[in-house]
């Protein structure tokens, strides 16, 4: 997932619109809906000696107007190699909203996946508006901008004026292309969802659910507990929760875990005493005088990186959701304050590129929608005075965000309905787990998911970020074990020696 006011505030140099093939054509009013799924040559490798069925889901765009055109979502799905394969395969869903997976789906299972398709299928699916699915919602403008804030250093003044042009020019490309974007939310992903698992002709599945993908699953377990077995949320993101008015409160509790983790570790702490302290005056000393920091790129070329206190937050942020990083944080905020950039800000501008990964058309369609539709500019105002530490952030924050509900008319000008901001209650076998360091859907949201799924287990794994799973052995071995008994509480006792994170060294 990703923060609102960091995708979206960004300034435009041109437009390339990137919806990709053409609607089909429309429903018939006379003929019910039936699923369809069309198998096609698969374009993309397979992972090494496994079979994979590559096709096509078509679903209307629209499923209230008997007009609607047709919209097809790209699917891939790796068959186990067992000669006795369980009948329930896995499906995955992956985080965003506007994430995508089948592009990379055989790198992806390779390293994430494998032992889940041990006994089970898995299924890939891009959701609709995202990667390889038709029409896709991309928007060129919003990736300039963020791109161009990094070596110009915008002002929050200027960032908002060229966000919200940026925004205003691609609603209305999907509009001129007849492109019902307010179709484009978790409800109607979870209604695709049951649709692929009719067309598929499965009896019953398991859903696998990361960061905004939990969301997805969530909506499913309500409105589709037909056929689903058993459901794994990693990283929950529940629907009573506000990602954008709980962002400092998240941010700032896994700040403090690390802090706490670095004073905790001898090796830490010996290197890096008063880490919170450092991270502070770094702020402070970056707002008050941004640094402009020459990179050299592979093609030999400089790149001009502004780093201010905010960006570094920014940052630190996002570098907190990978073990990894985590383990880097406290290194890289020591060499800054000594005067050596280099390291950080290339790990920094790492995590900005991230920005391609994410289809930006369906991540505003679909939390404008969720989420913003529940939000008033009053929601904003409680950071303003419970973090006066962070007062530069928070006067960027606040301008941006209320200017959010503007753009969103554009993007859902329908109502929301209220059940989308409830919470989900269900009695399907759940495993949530969360991860100690998460910055964006902490170990408190999980907890609250799993208060009305009355058949649920939730498990905080110490030392890691976000996407437990794939970054905690441990997790993975409690999640393989949910899968195959689902009725049980799975074994995790693994969690007992799980390992805090090893900080880097200081550099001599």
């Amino acid at each position: 997932m990703r923060i609102w006011w960091i995708i979206v505030s960004i300034s435009v140099l041109a437009l390339s619109g990137s919806v990709v093939g053409a609607q089909t054509s429309a429903l018939s009013e006379s003929t019910e809906w039936v699923p369809q799924f069309i198998e096609q040559d698969c374009a993309l490798s397979a992972p090494y000696s496994y079979d994979m069925t590559c096709g096509v889901l078509r679903v209307p765009e629209n499923r209230s107007n008997p007009e609607s055109h047709i919209i097809e979502l790209a699917v891939a799905i790796i068959k186990t190699r067992t000669r006795s394969p369980y009948p329930d395969p896995i499906v995955y869903l992956v985080g965003g909203p506007g994430g995508s997976i089948v592009r990379s789906v055989s790198d992806f299972f390779s390293l994430n996946m494998i032992n889940f398709g041990r006994q089970r299928d898995v299924i890939f699916f891009d959701q609709r508006g995202t990667g390889l699915s038709q029409p896709r919602l991309q928007c060129e403008g919003v990736i300039n901008v963020a791109l161009n804030a990094l070596t110009e250093g915008y002002s929050a003044e200027r960032e908002l004026r060229r966000s919200q042009y940026a925004s205003m020019l691609c609603s209305q490309q999907y509009l001129e292309m007849d492109v019902d974007i307010s179709a484009y939310t978790t409800a109607n992903s979870a209604a695709d969802l049951n649709d692929l698992r009719l067309a598929l002709g499965y009896d019953s599945w398991n859903l696998f659910g990361v960061s905004y993908g939990t969301r997805l699953a969530l909506t499913a377990m309500r409105d589709y507990p037909e056929g689903i077995r058993s459901v794994v949320l990693d990283s929950v993101y529940p629907a009573q929760v506000n990602l954008f008015t709980d962002y400092l409160d998240n941010a700032t509790r896994a700040l403090d875990v690390l802090f706490a983790g670095c004073a905790a570790d001898q090796t830490c702490s010996t290197d890096y005493p008063n880490l919170e302290a450092t991270f502070v005056q770094l702020y402070n000393q970056l707002n008050a005088d941004p640094q402009t920091v020459q990179l050299s790129s592979y093609t030999g070329d400089d790149v001009s990186i502004v780093l201010s206190g905010d960006k570094l937050f920014d940052w630190v942020f996002s570098w907190l959701y990978n073990i990894e990083n985590i383990e880097n944080i406290p290194r890289w905020l020591s060499e800054i304050a000594a005067g050596d950039y280099d390291s950080a800000v290339r790990a920094g501008l790492r995590q900005e590129l991230r920005v391609y990964n994410i289809d930006h058309g369906m991540y505003q369609a679909v939390q404008c929608h969720d989420e913003i539709s529940f939000t008033t500019e009053a929601d904003f105002t409680h950071m303003r005075d419970a973090y006066p530490q962070y007062a530069s952030l928070l006067s960027r924050m606040l301008m941006l965000n209320e200017r959010v509900l503007d753009v969103c008319r554009d993007w859902q000008p329908n109502p929301t309905n209220a059940i989308e901001n409830d919470p989900v209650v269900s009695d399907i076998p759940t495993l949530l787990l969360s991860g100690e360091y998460d910055p964006i859907t902490p170990p408190a949201w999980g907890q609250l998911a799993a208060e009305t799924l009355s058949h649920s287990y939730f498990y905080e794994v110490p030392g890691v970020g976000h996407a437990v799973i794939f970054s905690s052995l441990c997790g993975r071995q409690i999640a393989a074990d949910f899968i195959d008994n689902p009725d049980r509480s799975p074994a995790h006792r693994c969690l007992q020696s799980a390992h805090p994170p090893e900080f880097a060294r200081a550099r001599n």
